[in-house]
């Protein structure tokens, strides 16, 4: 059996009747909004499509942008990169230093899909948490209402991006 590459033929028309097929209709962020404890990969896996963690991200970031729902994304989707690189617990294990730097790079790189200056502002806060102490060891979000992401969070915007003061 010859394996077929995520990227071959329409993977968004894949993606779109997935999300159709589960009741979301083509609303991405709703089918995100749903399952906010879930990684990009296991999203991608209760589609049950043939598709890439970074094809519902493509999605996810179009439909942010469309809807002013960038404020939302850059939360859900840090929480969803510490879930996929600190998955025993923010500053956990042998790696915990790489494991945080690479949630926090793998977040910017997302955040910089919008445009250069929500990128700027992403990498602002990402020098701020790896300075932090605000993130506790073993802290590991499950939705955009934990308190330690309101924290972070709540003198920024990307809705209406402008650099913070204090980077």
């Amino acid at each position: 059996m010859t394996k077929v590459s995520v990227w071959s033929g329409d993977w968004e028309k894949r993606l779109f009747d997935s999300l159709e097929r589960q009741g979301f209709g083509n609303d991405a962020i709703f089918f995100a909004k749903s399952n906010p404890d879930l990684t990009y990969k296991e999203l991608v896996e209760l589609l049950d499509a043939s598709l890439a963690p970074i094809q519902i991200v493509y999605l996810l970031t179009e439909q942010a942008q469309e809807s002013n729902e960038i404020d939302w994304f850059s939360k859900d989707c840090f929480i969803r990169q510490v879930q996929r690189q600190c998955a025993s617990g923010w500053k956990v294990g042998s790696k915990a230093d790489y494991n945080a730097a690479s949630a926090i790079a793998d977040w910017i790189c997302c955040m910089k899909r919008f445009s250069q200056e929500t990128g700027k502002i992403a990498s602002c806060v990402g020098i701020k948490l790896i300075k932090s102490t605000v993130l506790p060891e073993g802290w590991l979000p499950n939705n955009t209402d934990d308190i330690v992401i309101q924290e972070i969070f709540k003198d920024v915007s990307f809705s209406n991006p402008k650099l913070i003061d204090d980077c």
